[in-house]
């Protein structure tokens, strides 16, 4: 059976600012967003006469997932049925702020618009993208480095804007946050913020305003990062959590760091990863 292999990367904020909260619920944020090199595989073949999707990790329900919600949305804006098969070894953990999820699901938009020759637009992946997930779009630029606003839906890539952080270690304690509690225990003053103007200068690497929220319900996050601290200034949450990661300019020094954080924190999952 002939079949493809996608790979579909993790994100870290290294910034996040909210910047008010919308009638619906929802939040307007600005986010400096990294992808790294943390893929989840996706092996997907269509010499099947079934619609049938798995993964590694037992905890995702095969049934309702964003990899699902995404080719049924394919199928209902293009009119392409197929049949399927697709099994997904997740590396990137969930519940972590990495947006696994979000990466599963712009992958195979991005798969299928190529394979079947769809010809959807940018905005058209978009647009399908957003009713998935507010992380969804982002995934969907090929940009590494990339601007997010709004509620996620609105992005400007910045491929010019360097950083001196190259290297990434990622430390992800045993234990998971829930997005909606981060966000309904978050109390913030609201920026003074034009949100139709982009501008690089807005940038403040190394912040997060859902930290303090999070900090609050999980605290292990602050040992984690005073952790970090130690090994390199730059330590942050990513997303609203529950990885804390932190930012090295070379190799040889986030190793260092990645050794001594497997000594400390034997039962918890660390990365160590780079830019894309």
């Amino acid at each position: 059976m002939s079949f493809f292999i996608l790979l579909s990367p993790a994100k870290l904020n290294l910034y996040l600012k909210i910047i008010s909260k919308r009638k619906d619920g929802y939040h307007n944020l600005n986010s400096l967003i990294q992808k790294v090199s943390i893929f989840d595989i996706i092996k997907i073949s269509f010499n099947t006469k079934k619609k049938l999707i798995n993964f590694s990790n037992s905890a995702i329900d095969k049934d309702n997932n964003t990899i699902k919600k995404s080719i049924e949305l394919f199928v209902k804006k293009t009119g392409i049925n197929f049949n399927y098969e697709i099994f997904v070894k997740k590396n990137i953990p969930i519940e972590a702020g990495l947006g696994g999820g979000s990466s599963n699901a712009a992958t195979i938009l991005n798969f299928l618009n190529n394979y079947f020759y769809a010809k959807l637009s940018l905005d058209d992946l978009i647009n399908i993208g957003k009713s998935i997930g507010a992380d969804v779009p982002l995934f969907l630029y090929p940009s590494s480095l990339l601007l997010m606003y709004g509620i996620g839906d609105k992005i400007k890539s910045i491929e010019s804007l360097k950083s001196s952080y190259n290297w990434f270690i990622l430390i992800k304690p045993d234990k998971s946050l829930s997005t909606k509690k981060v966000y309904t225990n978050l109390n913030f003053v609201l920026t003074n913020f034009n949100k139709n103007i982009m501008e690089d200068s807005l940038f403040e690497i190394g912040v997060n305003d859902l930290e303090k929220s999070a900090f609050e319900i999980l605290p292990i996050l602050k040992e984690i990062k005073r952790f970090l601290k130690k090994y390199t200034e730059f330590s942050l949450m990513t997303g609203s959590g529950s990885v804390i990661f932190g930012g090295f300019s070379n190799k040889k020094d986030a190793l260092n760091c990645y050794i001594k954080a497997k000594e400390k924190f034997k039962n918890y999952q660390i990365f160590i990863c780079r830019t894309l």
